[in-house]
Parts: structure tokens; C-alpha cells; sequence
């Protein structure tokens, strides 16, 4: 029997390691890591649907991880709220992923959190960081990813918020807007 659990544990070892590990890909070169394909990300909103980022090409994509606990994640939200409403005619969307353990914050939880500071940037789940950690080695919240139109991460992700909400969502803005005029440049040379 015990044979038996070991012989199970190890085959959920290797598969998990399997997954990470077609998911992406990574080369050392010069002492670092260099990134050589889109992380896979692939999560479940808070009414069970699920959300595969590579179904979405064609829209920019801002993908904020946090947490109902870290304090600079719900300011982080706030901007990102409002930055929502500037882009709701643009081909930009907004994802919250949330780092928190389903014993900590349920569902309904993260619903409650969301209706009590006035959200409505859709909540995907990542209780396990399996995707976070495509992104990052360590926790460090609040952390945005950003993906081009095409499809591709857009390096680097962008850890914290210890600016000014309106210096940060100026940074942010920076961001969306080169990612939408690199993707239409790039449709137009097509």
C-alpha cells in the first residue's frame, strides 16, 4: 500500500514538473535565463469558466497577480479600475489573478472583496502559483505581466506600487499604449 502512494506522489511529481516544463520554456545563457516561448496561462474565474490567454490574441493583455490580503494589490486595483474604463474601447483586457489559497479567500469571498471595493476587473484563480511563478521566482505583490496582441509576453512584468496612483497608472498607460501601437504597427507591415 504504501509502495503503492509513493509510486502515486512521484507520477504527480514528474507530470507536475512535465507541465511546467512544456509550458515554459527556458535556455541558460550567460548565467541567466532567457525566455523562449508564452507562458501558459490557463485559470478559472470565480463562475467556474475557464480563461486560456492564447484564446484571447488580438487584445492586449494586462494580467495583475495579487492577493485580498496584500494591501498594495486592493490600491493596485483601484488604478487598474479606472485604467479599465479609459480602455473599454481599446482592445485591452483586464485580469486579476488571484494568489490567494481557496481556505483564505472562497469564491464568495473574493466576490464580497470585489463588490466591497466597487471592481469589476474579472478574477481568475492561481491559489497554487503555478502561473505566477512562469513570471516570477518569489512572491512579490502586486505583480503585473502584460501580453501583445500576438500573443507574446511582453517583458518585464511590473512588481509593486510605490508610486503615486496617478504616476503609477501613468506607467501602466505607457505600457498599453506602446503594446497597441507595436500591434497595429506590426498588422500594417503585414
Amino acid at each position: 500500500m504504501k509502495k503503492q502512494v509513493c509510486c502515486q506522489v512521484l507520477f504527480c511529481c514528474v507530470l507536475f514538473v512535465g507541465i511546467l516544463a512544456a509550458g515554459f520554456h527556458s535556455i541558460r545563457a550567460q548565467g541567466g535565463l532567457i525566455r523562449t516561448d508564452t507562458p501558459i496561462v490557463k485559470l478559472q474565474d470565480l463562475d467556474g469558466r475557464f480563461y486560456d490567454i492564447a484564446d484571447l490574441r488580438g487584445n492586449v493583455l494586462l494580467l495583475s497577480f495579487g492577493a485580498t490580503w496584500c494591501q498594495f494589490c486592493t490600491k493596485e486595483l483601484g488604478a487598474l479600475e479606472e485604467l479599465k474604463a479609459e480602455y473599454r474601447d481599446k482592445p485591452v483586457k483586464f485580469f486579476w489573478i488571484s494568489v490567494d489559497n481557496p481556505g483564505h479567500a472562497s469564491d464568495k469571498k473574493l466576490k464580497a472583496y470585489l463588490k466591497e471595493n466597487n471592481l469589476t476587473i474579472s478574477v481568475l484563480r492561481d491559489p497554487t502559483q503555478t502561473t505566477y511563478l512562469q513570471f516570477a521566482k518569489r512572491t512579490k505583490l502586486p505583480m503585473m505581466a502584460f501580453f501583445g496582441k500576438s500573443g507574446r509576453f511582453e517583458e518585464p512584468t511590473q512588481v509593486g506600487m510605490s508610486s503615486s496612483s496617478d504616476n503609477y497608472k501613468e506607467r501602466v498607460r505607457a505600457r498599453l499604449d506602446a503594446l497597441l501601437v507595436e500591434s497595429s504597427t506590426a498588422a500594417n507591415d503585414q
